[in-house]
């Protein structure tokens, strides 16, 4: 006569209390070993963002003089606002505008793009590049006064 809950013969299949206690150690110790290291930060990653945020909002500005027949004037400072009656951009902290060969000279920056699609760089029609550095990276930004074409250099 079988007495219910005994122990039946075969093998057991599944896992034991230990094992799994064991695993779940194992997992807890290697996701804090991976989290622990925290955000990455890649200096150039953020300044490669940085430039096309800038390259973006001037192409939006050009676009806009151009398709609502009027001026569109965007300024970037040296803290790296970029503002006007253009779209409105933000740059991080960590991304100085205005860097030439020897370092930083931050200084405020004027583009003004007319309906025809050129473009007046600081009130003049010449050429003009904006320079944005980060953690000794430098990266360009050329305006072509004549036809207000922007793009990285």
């Amino acid at each position: 006569m079988a007495v219910p809950g005994a122990f039946r013969g075969g093998p057991r299949t599944g896992f034991t209390l230990i094992e799994m206690i064991v695993v779940i150690v194992v997992l807890g110790l290697a996701m804090t070993i991976v989290l622990g290291h925290g955000r990455q930060y890649s200096p150039r990653l953020s300044l490669s963002a940085a430039r096309t945020e800038v390259i973006g909002a001037l192409r939006a500005a050009r676009g806009a003089a151009i398709g609502q027949d009027r001026t569109v004037e965007m300024r970037l400072s040296a803290e790296g606002r970029l503002s006007g009656n253009g779209p409105p951009v933000t740059l991080g902290d960590s991304v100085p505008v205005g860097c030439d060969e020897r370092g930083v000279a931050p200084r405020m920056l004027s583009v003004a793009f007319l309906a025809d699609g050129s473009a007046r760089i600081d009130g003049a029609a010449r050429d003009g590049e904006i320079c944005l550095g980060a953690s000794g990276l430098r990266t360009r930004i050329a305006i072509d006064w004549f036809t207000g074409r922007v793009h990285a250099t």
